[in-house]
């Protein structure tokens, strides 16, 4: 390379390219449908929260609530059914706790199950 201080001119004698590229074929059709299974699983790993929370409102509910007699019901009944509520919730919560340890996602599964799905068509 030479530097031409009169014109500010970079001459270039010689380029050496170290650099490759995988390219990946595949149709609009077929991504598509990739592209939602790997949605839907990533929404999948999202459920925890809204399980977590209902847990939590139904646990603060029943420690800070004082239940009276409502519609001929008893206070214990109603203590009952929050019970009740709080093991159902936090059967969910550990449902999809496990659902998003058993099903886990990222950027390099997608890439991979493209590419799965290119080599299955040349077989």
């Amino acid at each position: 390379m030479a530097l031409n201080k009169k014109d500010n001119l970079v001459v270039v004698e010689n380029v050496i390219a170290n650099t490759s590229v995988n390219v990946i074929s595949i149709t609009e059709d077929k991504l598509e449908n990739i592209l939602i299974k790997h949605l839907a699983i990533f929404k999948k790993s999202k459920d925890w929260i809204g399980s977590l929370a209902l847990f939590i409102t139904v646990l603060a509910t029943l420690l800070t609530s004082n239940f009276h007699t409502l519609w001929g019901l008893e206070p214990a009944v109603f203590q009952a059914i929050f019970l009740i509520l709080l093991v159902v919730s936090f059967i969910y919560f550990i449902i999809t706790l496990l659902n998003v340890i058993r099903h886990k996602d990222s950027i390099d599964s997608l890439i991979n199950d493209i590419k799965n799905q290119q080599k299955s068509l040349k077989q």
